[in-house]
């Protein structure tokens, strides 16, 4: 009787979902077609038309969507999700015009980190979690496994991004977190190059592990080395405002210096061998023009007018910024897809690009004493 009573109980149908929390990384995603969203809601894909706002919904799934992506064709749909260590986790190929799973793709083990379809859509780069450390190439059509790798070597973390060239079919990237591979390089070099093929970047003075000292905040560190560049459609570098115009800087009194500190005039002058001329001066370690102030100088021995016109680098989850004071002169979002340039007060400098931009290619530089 209890068995009969319980085959009669039907199953709720999902008819709405309401809301989107955003934590699955590029999980809001627009469809070729320009006319549907798609994103993941726990274990359910959600498909919803733009205009009529009308939605359907692709189940599938037993655990947590992690990741989705859609072919650059329309006609494919991939997400992947998480499990428990130690077993497997799915990834599902769905059909997006009549809304069917085509295929369940699973060599992955915890959780699928990342997911993109080539070019020409015929296959499908799926990457694992910590746990996996692989990445598979799936043909998409034959619904298999082509070939399987790690994904990173041993020495430089974990991969957290799977990304296909949108030029070559044969070719793509495989790329782990920013911090990640930044920490332990001092200075770097940050290069964009945006959808729009404008080129900018920065010049960074310090190791990105600076940003650990602010705690749970998300502080500005870094030195008056640090500048903001772009190279196309035209070359130009945009220093440190003091460095222009020192005169906006006045030298702390020495009765609240922390240390021994330059006077300003030592901070502006040095003799044409490079040393100082006096005891009390500065020793800098190359000849300065004159009436620049010295990059190489700590923020401390300045009064200076406006704490908004020293912001040289920050880092955060949510993203890095570089230049700050009345706007950033970069910011990039954790992704490092998207980002906006403004005019700032550190650096003085006009919008280095399209203010919002998306980001085409990103690298980084890094130099480590010998």
């Amino acid at each position: 009787m209890a068995a009969a009573a319980v085959a009669e109980v039907g199953q709720l149908e999902l008819r709405a979902a309401i809301g989107f929390n955003g934590h699955v990384p590029c999980g809001l995603t627009c469809h070729p077609d320009k006319e549907h969203i798609l994103y993941p809601l726990g274990c359910t894909v959600v498909i919803q038309e733009l205009h009529s706002k009308k939605q359907t919904f692709l189940h599938g799934h037993t655990n947590n969507v992690s990741c989705i992506v859609v072919s650059r064709n329309g006609l494919y749909v991939a997400s992947g999700q998480v499990t428990s260590m130690g077993f497997k986790a799915d990834i599902i190929l769905w059909d997006f015009q009549r809304r069917e799973l085509l295929a369940r793709l699973s060599l992955h083990e915890g959780k699928i980190e990342g997911l993109a379809f080539s070019a020409n859509s015929l296959y499908l780069l799926s990457l694992g979690g910590q746990d996996d450390g692989s990445v598979v190439v799936w043909h998409v059509d034959k619904r298999e496994a082509v070939c399987r790798s790690p994904a990173s070597g041993g020495s430089t973390g974990n991969a957290t991004i799977v990304v296909c060239s949108s030029r070559r079919d044969g070719m793509f990237i495989t790329a782990g977190k920013f911090y990640a591979c930044c920490e332990g390089y001092e200075p770097t070099v940050l290069l964009i190059k945006t959808t729009e093929g404008e080129v900018c970047g920065a010049f960074l003075s310090s190791d990105w592990s600076e940003r650990k000292k602010s705690g749970a905040t998300s502080g500005f560190f870094g030195t008056g080395e640090c500048f903001v560049f772009t190279v196309c459609p035209e070359t130009e570098r945009y220093e440190w405002v003091f460095i222009k115009k020192p005169e906006l800087a006045k030298a702390v009194p020495r009765s609240r210096q922390r240390s021994p500190s330059p006077s300003p005039a030592s901070v502006l002058s040095s003799s044409p061998e490079g040393r100082s001329t006096s005891s009390n001066r500065l020793t800098v370690p190359t000849p300065q023009k004159k009436g620049r102030l010295s990059p190489f100088l700590a923020i401390r021995h300045f009064l200076l007018p406006s704490k908004t016109a020293s912001m040289f680098m920050s880092g955060s989850r949510e993203g890095i910024v570089i230049g700050g004071g009345g706007g950033q002169a970069l910011s990039l979002d954790a992704n490092l897809l998207w980002g906006r340039t403004e005019h700032c007060e550190t650096f003085d400098n006009p919008p280095l690009c399209q203010e919002n931009f998306k980001v085409q290619l990103l690298e980084v530089w890094g130099f480590q004493n010998a």
